[in-house]
């Protein structure tokens, strides 16, 4: 597999969510949550990327954050135990 490529969308009244999962059609792809803001795109792209990572071999189709949150969240946790350390 070659490298990440993130697709950025500005959602309006014409270009729904919708609209851009069904041009994503058949394409195995991570899709984050709508964002507000441009201070909020790259942590959205990251969010975009590790759910990318987490798809199944036999992926066919667009998976949301919301619908693979716990995937991405073992993967992250195992891949970076430090940053899940209580504070208190």
């Amino acid at each position: 597999m070659g490298g990440d490529a993130v697709l950025v969308v500005q959602l309006g009244s014409r270009t729904t969510r919708e609209s851009v999962l069904d041009q994503l059609g058949d394409s195995p792809c991570g899709v984050a949550p709508p964002t507000t803001g441009l201070s909020s795109v790259p942590r959205a792209a990251v969010l975009a990327v590790a759910t990318a990572q987490v798809l199944p071999p036999d992926a066919t189709s667009p998976r949301l954050l919301e619908d693979s949150w716990l995937d991405v969240l073992a993967t992250r946790r195992a891949t970076s135990p430090t940053i899940w350390r209580p504070t208190s």
